[in-house]
């Protein structure tokens, strides 16, 4: 029985190891952040997407996570996980709706290996109040300006 769940972990941890994390303190959100690795969408034949924590804790590593993809949504099945978690508010779940669809051209353009994770770090908009246009206007211009360097090297 211990190798099964030995198995079990060691799969979390290589999953998770292919996705960067996002701090509350560089994300504005008030709960912790994955954001699949490049390509990683393809290999796990799921939507381009981020993790996000179900509880406001401070580790990154452990806590139970919930997928949401770059329009917002959460996979219905998951819905009832999320509901039954005591750890993490309907507002705060808006506040990473709002971060993910804020971001989600350099979500996308990260999951496509066109910028690289810290590029995103660098020009994510950050918290969870939902962007004007021109802030997300001025975040593609960014990503789009990332991406044209990348292509001159």
């Amino acid at each position: 029985m211990n190798n099964f769940f030995e198995q079990i972990y060691s799969e979390a941890i290589e999953h998770f190891s292919e996705m960067s994390n996002f701090y509350k303190n560089q994300t504005g959100l008030p709960v912790n952040i994955w954001v699949a690795a490049a390509q990683e969408y393809k290999k796990g034949k799921h939507a381009k997407r981020i993790k996000f924590q179900l509880n406001a804790g401070k580790n990154i590593g452990g806590q139970e996570t919930c997928p949401m993809k770059l329009n917002g949504e959460i996979p219905q099945q998951l819905v009832s996980k999320i509901e039954n978690t005591k750890g993490i508010s309907a507002n705060e779940i808006n506040e990473v709706r709002n971060f993910v669809i804020n971001n989600a051209y350099a979500l996308e353009m990260a999951a496509d290996e066109k910028i690289h994770d810290s590029d995103f770090g660098n020009v994510m908009i950050k918290g969870g109040k939902p962007a004007s246009d021109e802030e997300k206007n001025q975040l593609k211009i960014k990503v789009d300006k990332i991406i044209a360097d990348y292509e001159e090297d």
